[in-house]
């Protein structure tokens, strides 16, 4: 059975009015790294990222993809953009089209953060519609038979990785510009009320 396309959005765009933009933010749900992955080397989060990726049947995972964007074939994987997060790997998937899809995939034991993602996400949606965000597509997070592991399927976000922040980058121009779309991303979700019982996140993890 096909996965259910959603209408939720998931990892955040910061934006503003210059064309500025910050991509894949590696958040176990929103704004922060889960406890469980914080103090994990890099090294570590690259060799949990492998052993999920030799889980995946792509060729499912491609096939998803197409069947839910009629008329238009995924054709394949674009390593060198993959991303590797202490809970996930996000792994581009590009269409004949030149379009690109992201398929977050969750690491061993970190299926609930996915499901947690999509609820924040979802309720943020419904609440703040204002705050900029990519579309969730499809959720494999029930049954992983097709594809392998738990997974959800949205829009890709090109631009610099915010973990990529230097003295040299951004530039100084640029600095302003992504703090200010963070402040108000930040004091947007702020404003919302939220019924953590609601959303399954006074379970302790």
């Amino acid at each position: 059975m096909l996965p259910q396309p959603l209408r939720s959005p998931s990892t955040f765009e910061l934006v503003s009015k210059r064309p500025v933009r910050v991509k894949n933010l590696p958040i176990g749900g929103i704004g922060s790294i889960s406890p469980d992955h914080r103090a994990v080397p890099m090294s570590a989060w690259k060799i949990r990222a492998d052993n999920t990726l030799r889980k995946v049947c792509f060729r499912e995972l491609l096939s998803i993809a197409s069947t839910l964007r009629p008329n238009h074939t995924a054709l394949e994987i674009v390593k060198p953009l993959i991303q590797y997060g202490g809970s996930h790997v996000v792994v581009p998937i590009k269409f004949e089209d030149g379009a690109i899809w992201a398929a977050r995939l969750a690491n061993d034991d970190c299926e609930y953060l996915l499901e947690k993602s999509l609820a924040v996400l979802d309720y943020i949606e419904k609440t703040c519609p204002g705050i900029p965000a990519p579309r969730v597509k499809a959720s494999g997070l029930l049954d992983t038979s097709r594809v392998g592991v738990a997974y959800l399927l949205l829009d890709w976000i090109d631009g610099v990785s915010l973990e990529r922040w230097s003295p040299d980058l951004p530039i100084q121009e640029h600095r302003a510009v992504i703090l200010d779309g963070l402040a108000d991303c930040l004091l947007s979700l702020w404003s919302c009320t939220t019924d953590r019982k609601a959303l399954g996140l006074c379970s302790g993890r």
